[in-house]
């Protein structure tokens, strides 16, 4: 798989979870399948961003953060 097929697939996957309004599920599964290709592995600071999204619990920025990938 292409990177940028990859991150097409991590998009849909993590935008999903979001329609369901699950924030939490959304963006750690964002993350964690961004991870398994290794040329889209986060660092920790992006990582560090995620989380405080899910800490607000704000979709309007998930949905933000997921889509700025490309």
């Amino acid at each position: 798989m292409t990177r940028e097929e990859h991150i097409a697939w991590c998009k849909l996957r993590g935008l999903a979870e979001l329609s369901k309004g699950q924030i939490q599920n959304a963006l750690e599964g964002f993350v964690f399948d961004m991870n398994k290709h290794p040329q889209t592995q986060m660092n920790s600071a992006i990582v560090m961003i995620a989380l405080h999204i899910v800490e607000k619990q704000n979709a309007n920025e998930a949905k933000a953060f997921i889509e700025r990938f490309t």
